[in-house]
């Protein structure tokens, strides 16, 4: 049986894809500004690494994007987004560490999304427990305080 989307649906969806792919470019820009941050070797060979697989995600939206047929334009709340967070990137007046701790910031931000978006709430309990778990097996072997008892 075939099913076939309404247009306000196949819209909805063209917009979802093209926000994911805009803010796909945004990480890819990101990290290419960061290359040009002086960074040692070992990182910069890392970070072409993100750069590659990136792209290939990115590759793969595109080939999505085509496949349906529909045109469409990121969400205005995620081009405003990408245009603020585009600016404080390329601010010379953050630090190395800061440009890259908003980059990772961001990265985590969408995994989370993508996450959320994507398993049931079973499945989203069950990673924020596994999470906290290795947290605090993380923050032990670091001798990490966590909890202050009043």
């Amino acid at each position: 049986m075939v099913t076939t989307l309404d247009d306000t649906k196949r819209n909805a969806i063209a917009v979802k894809l093209a926000s994911i792919k805009a803010l796909q470019e945004l990480v890819i820009e990101n990290e290419k500004l960061l290359l040009k941050e002086g960074l040692d070797a070992e990182i910069a060979d890392r970070i072409r690494n993100f750069i590659n697989d990136n792209e290939k995600n990115l590759g793969v939206l595109e080939t999505v994007i085509g496949q349906y047929r529909i045109q469409a334009e990121a969400k205005k709340t995620v081009r405003q987004f990408i245009e603020k967070a585009g600016e404080l990137f390329k601010d010379s007046e953050l630090s190395l560490y800061e440009k890259v701790f908003q980059h990772e910031l961001l990265k985590h931000q969408l995994v989370i999304s993508a996450i959320s978006n994507n398993l049931t709430t079973e499945q989203s309990e069950q990673l924020t427990t596994e999470f906290k778990a290795a947290k605090t097996r993380i923050q032990q072997k670091l001798g990490v305080v966590t909890e202050v008892k009043v």
